[in-house]
Formats: C-alpha cells, sequence, structure tokens
C-alpha cells in the first residue's frame, strides 16, 4: 500500500492520465486506487472534479464531484484514465484535500488490463513526450536558448538560476504551442 494527502490550491489541476503501474521498491504491481475526499463546504463552482474516461482517455465517461467524506475506489491499469476535469477555483482558505490510497499485489495484472507490459510511471493523454522533444530541440534552436544561457558560470548559485529559468522558459514555449 503506498498514498498520502493530496491538497489542491487554486488554480490546481491533473491532466488525464494512467498511473504507474510497479512499484520498484517492493516489487509488488499497483491494482487499485481509493480516495478520499477532506474539503468542506465543498461548492460546485469550486470545481476540481474528478473524470473517468475511456479506454484511450479522450472521451469523459463520469465525473465525480469531490464532496466531503466521498470515498472512490477504482481499477487502476493500462486503460483507467483519470485526472482532474477543471481547473481548482477553491479558495485560497480551503484548497481541495484528499487522501490518496494505492493498493498493490503480487499478482501480475490480467492481459485484457496490459497495454505496455514494462514498469512505467504514469502516461499522461495530452502529452506526447517525442512531440515535446522535438518542440524543446525546435525551441532550443529557433530563440537561441543555448547562447542566452551560455554565459553562466561554473558558479553554483547561477547554476540553480540556469536551471530553474531555462525549464521554465521551455515550458512556456512548449505550452504556447
Amino acid at each position: 500500500m503506498g498514498g498520502g494527502l493530496n491538497i489542491s490550491e487554486k488554480g490546481g489541476a491533473l491532466g488525464t492520465h494512467i498511473d504507474g503501474n510497479y512499484n520498484d521498491q517492493t516489487g509488488l504491481n499497483r491494482r487499485l486506487n481509493a480516495i478520499i475526499y477532506l474539503t468542506k463546504d465543498w461548492k460546485k463552482k469550486y470545481g476540481g472534479t474528478l473524470g473517468l474516461y475511456n479506454s484511450n482517455g479522450k472521451k469523459l465517461i463520469k465525473s465525480i464531484e469531490p464532496k466531503f467524506n466521498r470515498l472512490i475506489i477504482f481499477n487502476t491499469n493500462d486503460y483507467s484514465y483519470h485526472g482532474i476535469t477543471d481547473k481548482v477555483n477553491y479558495p485560497k482558505t480551503n484548497p481541495r484535500k484528499s487522501i490518496i490510497l494505492y493498493f498493490y499485489t503480487k499478482a501480475k495484472r490480467k492481459k485484457s488490463e496490459t497495454k505496455i507490459s514494462k514498469p512505467h510511471s504514469a502516461l499522461w493523454v495530452k502529452k506526447n513526450y517525442k512531440d515535446a522533444a522535438e518542440k524543446m530541440i525546435k525551441i532550443i534552436q529557433n530563440k537561441n536558448l543555448l547562447k542566452k544561457y551560455s554565459s553562466i558560470s561554473k558558479n553554483n548559485e547561477k547554476k540553480k538560476f540556469f536551471s530553474q529559468h531555462i525549464f521554465k522558459d521551455l515550458y512556456n514555449l512548449i505550452d504556447q504551442k
């Protein structure tokens, strides 16, 4: 079993994805997710609903409101796409809170639940990493980012600044495309 407390503040989101299928530390296979919502006085206008999608993650099948004390349990496999369908719009003083639990077994998933047989982390519908990598290369070339940041010295403080800012720039530029 794994999990923890999850807090999503105003503007928070979670794109459509399937969860990782394996725990490297234990060698166990992830099978179930359980979510218990803890935010009192939830209102529909606050958003943050859980979306359950079809087997390719393209069509929303069910939206579930994060009402206080609601427990959601669902099978997690390579076809159980889910995410937050709308950005969280809770008041700053009352963020979206939940406890998330993950259950694992020694038994492997059925073939009907497996698309990728090797261990994997979360896989996102809206993020095609090959496309993102190609976009990054093009952006680096087109915007001369290497030239922009090449004056960074071996100073650790400047390296930290460099890593924070180049990735922020890349993310913002990719997000605009």
